[in-house]
């Protein structure tokens, strides 16, 4: 996960002081991991030919070194990026170092990502509120856990719809028009 929140600080193409991203990203992720984590991790990247270090001329004190992301890098960092969420993100943590870094990529790549993620939302809630629908119409009067399962998942998506309409508001970014469900719809029972 430091690769990414390296690379996402990176991103604008600025060279960077390896001190200063090392604390940026403990700063961002309200993390303790100490500096000499990140240095190794930069120093990792380096080798990969994700980033490329610009030694300053007056020290070649490796911590004094400014490290600029390369082409590989910042494809690397985008595909990661467009790929982890939702889905493969679980994990608070990383939903705190993906949404820190959702600026760094620009305002029109923030709208595409943030659109595509309220897609796959509202695809998500379409499939489970059709399974609770078939579930509520064949089933007995009796309790029905696969339902709750199905409802709790419906409520966690809807938190994941009202996250991303938190983030249409702070970024200010155009909405889509249509074709998504609105998260209040989420875990109605209704049958088919």
């Amino acid at each position: 996960m430091i690769r990414y929140q390296l690379l996402g600080l990176l991103r604008s193409g600025e060279p960077r002081d390896g001190d200063w991203l090392a604390r940026e990203c403990s700063t961002r992720t309200g993390g303790d991991d100490g500096p000499e984590r990140f240095h190794r991790e930069l120093r990792t990247l380096a080798r990969t030919g994700q980033v490329q270090i610009r030694r300053d001329e007056k020290t070649s004190h490796p911590r004094r070194a400014r490290y600029q992301i390369t082409r590989s890098g910042l494809e690397g960092f985008d595909q990661w990026f467009k790929e982890s969420f939702p889905g493969s993100i679980d994990e608070e943590a990383e939903i705190a170092v993906w949404t820190l870094l959702l600026a760094e990529g620009g305002r029109d790549q923030t709208a595409a990502l943030v659109a595509s993620w309220l897609d796959e939302i509202t695809r998500q809630a379409q499939s489970l509120q059709s399974k609770l629908g078939r579930r509520l119409a064949r089933s007995s009067r009796g309790p029905d856990a696969f339902a709750a399962l199905l409802r709790r998942r419906l409520r966690h998506l809807a938190a994941d719809h009202t996250f991303l309409d938190d983030l249409y508001e702070e970024f200010d970014l155009p909405r889509p028009k249509d074709g998504h469900v609105e998260s209040c719809d989420f875990g109605r029972d209704t049958a088919p």
